[in-house]
């Protein structure tokens, strides 16, 4: 019977027609995070990333505001520790395309990540200010009014990775809060 109740009040939610909040004044709050982990028979691996952001509409669809990247790796191998951490201020402009009753509506976001990153070696430490121009493209589903969850692709250009590495660029899930 529990789980009967459960699966209603789901299909409920979801079947819901919904729109989104995209007036001006509307806040938007969002975010992201991940953690993972490595094992092997040589050592492991682990990683914590952590970004929550806050903006304003300041026109109908188009939001501007900021967040904040945390990030943390160690790698553990044989004798080799590695520790990197880093916190970035990343500002945002960010416009969606369709009505603002759309329960799908796309959206394009361009920012800059502002920031430093610090590596300890267990021998030395090293630090870096970087300034990284990013881009992402993607898609919102509004399964309320007041909250969406978006699918994206994440390009971020920082001159000190190759430009063909797997760090360039990334896809990115997550879910955002717009709230009235």
């Amino acid at each position: 019977m529990k789980k009967h109740i459960i699966l209603l009040a789901v299909v409920v939610v979801f079947s819901v027609p919904a729109s989104a909040q995209l007036e001006k004044g509307t806040v938007l709050i969002g975010g992201s995070g991940s953690f993972g982990g490595a094992f092997g028979s040589g050592g492991a691996q682990y990683s914590l990333q952590i970004q929550p952001s806050v903006g304003i509409f300041v026109l109908p669809k188009f939001a501007i505001g900021s967040g904040v990247d945390f990030f943390s790796q160690n790698l553990n191998f044989g004798s080799s520790k590695i520790s990197t951490n880093g916190t970035y201020l990343a500002p945002f402009a960010r416009y969606y395309f369709f009505k603002q009753e759309s329960s799908f509506n796309l959206f394009a976001e361009v920012g800059v990540f502002i920031g430093g990153t610090w590596l300890n070696d267990g021998q030395s430490s090293y630090s870096r200010f970087s300034v990284i121009p990013n881009m992402k493209i993607g898609g919102a589903y509004f399964i309320r009014p007041q909250i969406a969850i978006e699918a994206a692709i994440v390009g971020r250009f920082d001159p000190n990775i190759p430009f063909f590495s797997s760090r360039s660029s990334h896809s990115y899930i997550g879910v955002s809060d717009a709230f009235g």
